[in-house]
């Protein structure tokens, strides 16, 4: 991934990142550098203080430590962090992928002790149903806190029906809730049907246990590679502001001239003229009139003034009748740009121009009216009182130390609920004080 962001930043080939000088600046003066150090110190640490737990069972805490160290990373590089209300939407994040990763973890787990269970005791029935007992009492509160940040992220990043099947983000989101309604309905199996069975001693259960649990992990892979997609697309609200910002600003900074060489008049146009993807048209025309239109390579060289991304390069595509187009990302920053046109025509000497385009940022559209304050309001009160309800009453039924079973999950929740709920004060104050 850290080569990865270096081959985008500096517009490079993945093989040549390692090497190049563009690495050091991300790892040392950017923030994606800064969080991916993080990362792999907490990476290592996690796995010493693993190894080392074997001596000392409560150096698994400070594992656990490194492992939601390793997701907030991964929280303060997401989507979330850009909303109007980052820290409800950081903290929903990290405890989103917090109970995920226990949950999915813990099924991994689970199926991989049924085996050895089964054969160290017997009858095993009793012995399993103990396990199901103390692993359903967190499943329950990580479910029903899965479901509630769910929705939240979901009306964050999408707002509406419509955007579910018009946009990437919103289909990729679809699809995960189209496999989230089976893995609910085995998990429910397995919250209800399986421990009644193990706890009638009907050993038929512990079979089908393995199996509902394969199923479950099966499912939960598939929501995670739809969840891998959605990292990676721009959420649906921002697509639908960025779209109704460039049809409003399309004809502002579509860039426009003409050089005249000593055999013809060469018009370049790039639009819509911003940082980003463009169009890129070239039209030549004789001085008899006549479209030229013969031209067997047309290369456009790219430097940025002064000279600071380095040098990118796109051939154009002859259309007939004397245009040709190309489409790329190389007008990468803002700022005064210089365009090298080279044409290449058989039996003829090449033609080199040179254009000079200033290239503005792109239009920053914010997500659009998220969806007013008041919506804010109400969303933040409702996820809020939802938080507190479900923690309340996990802690209220729990018979356990709230450090074992489903007590961290539930005191989380609790404190979720409270971060979200001191959210919504403080932007009702702000509304009063409006």
């Amino acid at each position: 991934m850290l080569l990865l962001q270096t081959s985008l930043a500096a517009n490079i080939s993945l093989s040549t990142a390692l090497t190049s000088p563009a690495l050091r600046q991300i790892l040392s003066g950017t923030r994606y550098g800064v969080l991916w150090t993080v990362r792999t110190v907490a990476w290592l640490a996690s796995g010493v203080w693993l190894y080392a737990s074997r001596l000392d069972r409560r150096l698994r805490w400070a594992a656990l430590g490194a492992g939601e160290l390793i997701l907030l990373t991964t929280s303060l590089f997401t989507h979330a962090i850009t909303t109007p209300d980052a820290a409800v939407g950081v903290n929903v994040d990290l405890f989103h992928l917090s109970m995920t990763a226990l949950w999915v973890g813990g099924l991994v787990q689970f199926i991989g002790v049924i085996g050895p269970v089964r054969r160290a005791f017997f009858p095993a029935t009793p012995a399993v149903s103990a396990l199901v007992g103390h692993f359903s009492n967190f499943a329950r509160i990580a479910v029903a806190g899965l479901v509630l940040t769910g929705i939240y992220a979901a009306w964050l990043g999408v707002g509406s029906v419509d955007p579910l099947f018009t946009t990437p983000y919103g289909q990729a989101l679809l699809v995960k809730l189209i496999l989230l309604i089976p893995l609910l309905g085995v998990a429910g199996i397995n919250l209800v049907a399986t421990p009644r069975g193990l706890r009638a001693g009907k050993a038929i259960w512990v079979g089908r246990l393995r199996g509902l649990i394969g199923a479950e992990i099966a499912l939960t892979l598939g929501i995670l590679a739809a969840v891998g997609v959605m990292t990676s697309l721009t959420p649906s609200r921002a697509v639908l502001a960025q779209s109704a910002a460039l049809a409003a600003q399309l004809d502002d900074h579509t860039f426009a001239d003409m050089q005249m060489t000593d055999s013809m008049h060469i018009t370049l146009e790039i639009s819509p003229g911003t940082v980003g993807l463009n169009t890129f048209r070239l039209s030549l025309l004789g001085f008899d009139g006549v479209p030229v239109a013969n031209a067997s390579l047309i290369r456009l060289r790219f430097n940025h003034k002064p000279d600071t991304l380095g040098q990118s390069e796109l051939h154009m595509d002859n259309q007939g009748n004397g245009s040709y187009t190309a489409s790329g990302s190389n007008l990468a920053q803002e700022g005064d740009w210089r365009i090298r046109v080279n044409i290449q025509r058989p039996g003829q000497y090449d033609t080199v121009v040179d254009f000079s385009p200033y290239v503005a940022s792109a239009p920053v559209a914010s997500l659009p009216a998220i969806p007013t304050d008041k919506g804010r309001l109400i969303a933040l009160a409702l996820t809020g009182l939802a938080a507190l309800a479900i923690g309340g009453y996990s802690v209220a039924a729990s018979k356990q130390p709230l450090w074992q079973d489903s007590g961290v999950a539930s005191v989380s929740m609790l404190v979720l609920g409270m971060v979200i709920l001191i959210n919504a004060v403080r932007l009702l104050i702000s509304q009063i004080g409006g």
